[in-house]
């Protein structure tokens, strides 16, 4: 048989913005998707309450997050870190992508891809020069949606301790970039 889904009403909200409840279903959110990941979802948590709840920086770089709801519930988020970075086409204002999660019981219903295409239009419509972003298992996703993996070194400056180091830990580091390039370096 054939099932449609109805497009994903996508809810976008900047930081320290959040709904009633809303904090305590991105928690469960997390723990329903990686089980038994106590420490990252001790992370996580810190990042809510730190990151977002507890965001006092500049507008420009205002974290903003985008849900999907099935049944009043969240069941898919994407969080958007908005980003200034140095590359060698010069400073640029990139949309660094974290907390992609979707919940089991609506994969395969095109939940993500609307985000995705939400978080994506960004880009496409200048405020940033491209996403960038790592990923474990989902990169085939990704590049459905012409993601591309990043190749050229990054290096977090703004690490005192080790201003060459990665920031990513995943294997896949990728980015988006529209009908633009990804920079060389």
């Amino acid at each position: 048989s054939f099932w449609t889904w109805p497009m994903a009403s996508i809810e976008q909200y900047f930081a320290p913005a959040i709904g009633d409840g809303d904090f305590d279903q991105l928690v469960t959110l997390f723990s329903e998707v990686y089980p038994n990941q106590a420490q990252w979802l001790q992370m996580f948590v810190d990042g809510l309450e730190q990151g977002w709840l507890g965001y006092a920086g500049p507008d420009e770089f205002r974290p903003r997050r985008y849900v999907v709801r099935r049944a009043g519930r969240i069941v898919v988020n994407a969080t958007v870190r908005p980003r200034k970075v140095m590359t060698t086409r010069g400073h640029e204002s990139i949309a660094g992508l974290c907390d992609v999660i979707s919940h089991p019981e609506v994969r395969g219903c095109g939940y993500a891809k609307e985000v995705m295409h939400a978080v994506f239009s960004t880009v496409d419509h200048g405020e940033f020069s491209f996403s960038l972003f790592q990923t474990a298992g989902a990169r085939g996703f990704y590049e459905k949606l012409r993601c591309k993996v990043v190749d050229n070194s990054i290096v977090n400056s703004c690490n005192i301790e080790n201003p060459t180091s990665n920031p990513f830990w995943e294997p896949w580091v990728m980015g988006y970039a529209g009908a633009g390039e990804l920079p060389k370096g």
